[in-house]
């Protein structure tokens, strides 16, 4: 339960975050997330595993702080190390970051769109399957 409570808050911080900061958002802020999208993109594919996570991880310390909330922004880098532990620890499913790439690229377009709805809906969709595959990675079907 502690680790789909932690993955569950730093879901409900970054649904926070795009929702405060929503109206802050510039062009530079979202060329800055594209930026770290397409370096996250390039370390999957040169399998470069622990940078990828690093750079999933300052993308999405970015997005919160862009919230404006700093002590939002301290609780999810707490727990942000926890789950860095866990996913060095238990690595990822067959195509997971992938999709995650995937997943980044459509949130920056509902950013780009000012579309807090979609932002959050993705974040959450997001959220599931990250679930799910952390609980097959540490409980696999036998």
């Amino acid at each position: 339960a502690y680790i789909t409570d932690l993955f569950e808050l730093n879901t409900e911080l970054r649904v926070f975050a795009v929702r405060r900061g929503m109206s802050a958002l510039t062009l530079e802020r979202i060329r800055e997330l594209e930026a770290l999208a397409a370096q996250y993109r390039a370390q999957i594919e040169a399998r470069e595993d622990i940078a990828a996570i690093e750079t999933n991880r300052r993308f999405n310390a970015r997005l919160v702080e862009f919230g404006g909330n700093r002590e939002a922004l301290r609780v999810f880098q707490r727990g942000w190390d926890t789950i860095f532990a866990f996913r060095r620890g238990f690595g990822y499913g067959t195509g997971r970051r992938r999709v995650m790439a995937e997943e980044m690229q459509l949130l920056i377009d509902a950013l780009r769109r000012q579309d807090a709805t979609s932002a959050e809906a993705i974040l959450r969709m997001q959220n599931a399957a990250m679930m799910e595959d952390l609980v097959s990675r540490i409980a696999p079907e036998v």
